[in-house]
């Protein structure tokens, strides 16, 4: 690995030997973490590590593997090895450019998660919220809890900065998502039997037709529920508005 000039040309290995080389380099650097190594052994490679982290010719060198993934045996085993490692995340977050700063963003949250420090985890998350990535842990979160009106906020928030970025992609994604949650959401509101409850149906409802396709699936759900809660004439007034 060391070996590796500062100026690398990716011409000269156009079939791509070193960094297949570089990849078994790293295989085994893993294996001898894997292999609980003694304080001394695990102190030599960290050490070695926190030299050459921030060395761009390792950026993109690996073809399936990278030097990055070496840090969870360094904060799990290493002395003082959690602290040390988010120092050098941290400063790789401050130095990268937009989408490696996501990406680090990202390793820094689950870091915080596996080492038990869920409140900077949530401090990290709102700091970043700004990233597709890193509101797709938050929606994860949210929707584990069923927490499906606050999942959809967040992602009717995000399709807004995406249109602002022209991040068209993640409008397209984050829109079939969306639907999605409405149709958890209606089905979940839908089981309970209070007046509130049935004009959020109706509003969702409401909302999933302007999705495409989904006008189809709208009539299916009010047929549906129609036949399930036909006792409940509130709902079936709700349902009434909808077309």
């Amino acid at each position: 690995i060391d070996t590796i000039p500062d100026y690398w040309d990716e011409n000269f290995d156009y079939e791509g030997d070193v960094q297949v080389i570089y990849d078994e380099a790293i295989d085994l650097l893993e294996d001898i973490l894997n292999d609980e190594p003694t304080t001394e052994q695990m102190e030599l490679i960290f050490s070695w590590y926190e030299k050459v982290n921030g060395d761009k010719k390792h950026q993109y060198m690996g073809l399936n593997s990278s030097l990055e993934q070496l840090e969870r045996y360094f904060a799990a085993d290493a002395v003082g090895g959690f602290e040390r490692v988010l120092r050098i995340v941290d400063k790789r977050i401050a130095i990268s450019e937009e989408y490696e700063k996501q990406r680090a963003v990202v390793e820094k949250i689950y870091l915080l998660e596996e080492n038990n420090r869920e409140a900077a985890a949530d401090q990290t998350i709102e700091q970043y919220l700004f990233f597709p990535d890193v509101r797709a842990i938050r929606l994860k979160r949210l929707l584990t809890a069923e927490r499906y009106d606050d999942a959809i906020r967040l992602l009717q928030e995000g399709i807004e900065i995406a249109k602002e970025k022209k991040m068209m992609g993640t409008v397209n994604e984050w829109r079939k998502e969306l639907f999605s949650i409405y149709l958890q959401y209606v089905q979940q509101q839908a089981t309970i039997t209070d007046k509130e409850a049935y004009k959020r149906v109706g509003q969702t409802l409401i909302w999933m037709k302007s999705f495409e396709g989904g006008t189809a699936v709208v009539r299916q759900l009010i047929n549906q529920f129609r036949e399930t809660y036909k006792r409940r004439p509130y709902m079936m007034k709700e349902l009434d508005r909808v077309f």
